[in-house]
């Protein structure tokens, strides 16, 4: 049996201002059952507040340049 896919224009996706970061702008493609899958614009320089996902796995898919990603107990860093 194939897996169902959805395929969500950036047009569908929806716009997401609950916890505004300075120089991100998120949009909400898909979410349910312990699943956010989203596209986050992220301007030079900007540091997102440090925070986690509670019980939700985290993809990163960068498209430029580079990223750091702190994550774990010990704030372990990624880049």
């Amino acid at each position: 049996m194939a897996a169902e896919v959805s395929v969500v224009k950036p047009e569908q996706r929806g716009q997401l201002d609950t916890m505004p970061t300075l120089g991100m702008k998120r949009e909400q493609a898909y979410f349910r059952d312990g699943a956010w899958v989203g596209v986050v614009h992220t301007a030079a320089g900007a540091i997102s507040g440090w925070h986690h996902h509670g019980d939700y796995d985290t993809y990163v898919y960068l498209t430029s340049e580079e990223q750091v990603v702190e994550f774990g107990q010990d704030r372990v860093g990624l880049a």
